[in-house]
């Protein structure tokens, strides 16, 4: 039971650390393109950029993955479909985003002086972009996963399972 929860867990660790490199990778691209823009190139927007959407893309991604550990567990890759996959990706980046935004009214009083339409909207269109975002990464994520080697998503043994819940 124990040896379950800890390939989980390596599952989860593993996806979001995937996905931190590709938000870094974004960051660091989004953060070239401000300072060529702005003409004040700078290593600590760099560094800063790239660790921000590096830490975001982990949080994303280890909460997608927790998503498909746990409600797809009794299904293996070949069953997920890429549509399904985005779906767990869309309910993932909104999730992140709501609560995100919910602690941060809470303790910064973000908004506090704004209207609740105004607010109402800034948080659908926060969590419809990051919903967007990493639908898409959940559905490229599945396709990789799909074209991987039969050798690694077929079980070595019978004690060693390849469902969805056991990564």
């Amino acid at each position: 039971m124990f040896k379950h929860w800890l390939r989980r867990l390596r599952g989860v660790f593993g996806i979001g650390t995937l996905w931190g490199a590709v938000g870094a990778g974004i960051g660091a691209v989004v953060s070239v393109l401000m300072s060529v823009s702005s003409g004040n190139p700078a290593l600590s927007t760099l560094l800063a950029f790239c660790l921000g959407a590096g830490s975001l893309g982990f949080v994303l991604g280890s909460t997608f993955a927790a998503y498909v550990a746990v409600l797809e567990r009794r299904r293996t890759v070949d069953d997920l479909t890429l549509r399904r996959g985005a779906g767990w990706g869309a309910l993932a980046g909104g999730t992140v985003v709501l609560v995100g935004l919910a602690f941060l009214a809470g303790f910064s009083g973000w908004g506090a002086g704004l209207s609740v339409g105004y607010r109402l909207l800034l948080l659908a269109s926060a969590a419809g972009s990051y919903a967007a975002l990493t639908a898409g990464l959940a559905a490229g994520t599945v396709a990789l996963a799909k074209r991987a080697p039969a050798d690694l998503k077929a079980a070595r043994s019978p004690d060693d399972s390849h469902l969805l819940g056991d990564l």
